[in-house]
C-alpha cells in the first residue's frame, strides 16, 4: 500500500514539473495575436477602419439577421456600450450577411454600429465558422478572448479587465 502511494506521489510530481515547466514564466511570453485590419460600410455608408480604433478595447461581433440566438448577445452587448462608452469601450456589430444598400430587421434596430460584411472579408480574417461570435481585442491591437454564443454572460467581466489594463 505504502508502495503505491509512493507511486502515485512521483507520478503527480513528474506531472506538475511537466505542467510548470510548460507554461510561460510570465504573461509577456504568452503569444498574442495581432487583430487583423479590415475596412466594412457602417450603417451610414461611412468605411471603418478597424486599426483607426487603437487605443480602445474593441469587441467584434459577427452575426446575421437570421439568427436567433445572435439577438441576446447583441443586446447584452448594446448595454455594456452604454455603461463602459466613456472608458474607451468600442464595440462592432458585424452583419455577415447583408449590404449597406439592403439593411433590414436586426440591423435597422440596433444603437450599436453595424459593419456589413456581405462580401465575407472580416468574416474569412477571423475564421469566423458559426454565429454568434465575439472577439475582444485589447487597447493595442491584441486579441485576447474569442467568446461564443454560451459564453456572453461573462463578456462583462472580460471587458471590464481589459479597460483596467
Amino acid at each position: 500500500m505504502l508502495k503505491n502511494r509512493l507511486k502515485n506521489i512521483r507520478f503527480m510530481s513528474f506531472l506538475c514539473a511537466v505542467f510548470f515547466l510548460s507554461a510561460p514564466l510570465n504573461a509577456e511570453e504568452t503569444k498574442l495575436e495581432i487583430a487583423k485590419n479590415f475596412t466594412l460600410k457602417n450603417q451610414y455608408n461611412k468605411n471603418i477602419k478597424l486599426s483607426e480604433l487603437r487605443g480602445q478595447v474593441i469587441v467584434l461581433s459577427f452575426w446575421a439577421n437570421w439568427c436567433g440566438s445572435c439577438v441576446p448577445p447583441l443586446r447584452k452587448l448594446e448595454q455594456l456600450q452604454k455603461k463602459y462608452k466613456d472608458r474607451g469601450l468600442s464595440i462592432l456589430t458585424v452583419n455577415i450577411e447583408q449590404s449597406v444598400k439592403k439593411q433590414t430587421g436586426l440591423s435597422q434596430k440596433l444603437s450599436l454600429p453595424v459593419l456589413f460584411d456581405s462580401y465575407g472579408e472580416a468574416s474569412r480574417l477571423y475564421d469566423v465558422e458559426s454565429i454568434p461570435m465575439n472577439i475582444l481585442i485589447d487597447r493595442d491591437g491584441y486579441i485576447r478572448q474569442v467568446m461564443g454564443a454560451d459564453q456572453v454572460s461573462n463578456v462583462g467581466n472580460v471587458i471590464e479587465a481589459l479597460l483596467n489594463e
